[in-house]
């Protein structure tokens, strides 16, 4: 059984994500092959940049599981948000 383990880590603008990037350096898209590994959001444990959408694509053969284990989740509380995000 393959293990992607979420936890910290450094700094593609650099976004400081351990996968490997895709397409244009200006985008936040990574891939993960390998059996094991770990991924963070752009720049942890410093704040991300400001509009940054990120990918992160996460590749098994069809016969293997994904399993993902956070260490820390948390999401920014937007205290204004827009009709289009209610």
């Amino acid at each position: 059984m393959n293990i992607l383990q979420g936890a910290a880590i450094n700094k593609c603008l650099d976004f400081g994500v351990p996968g490997k990037p895709i397409g244009d350096s200006n985008k936040c898209v990574f891939m993960f092959t390998k059996p094991q590994g770990w991924f963070n959001s752009p720049r942890y444990p410093a704040n991300y940049p400001l509009d940054t959408n990120c990918t992160y694509i996460i590749k098994a053969n069809p016969d293997e599981q994904i399993q993902v284990y956070f260490e820390q989740f948390a999401l920014h509380i937007d205290e204004h948000p827009s009709a289009e995000t209610r």
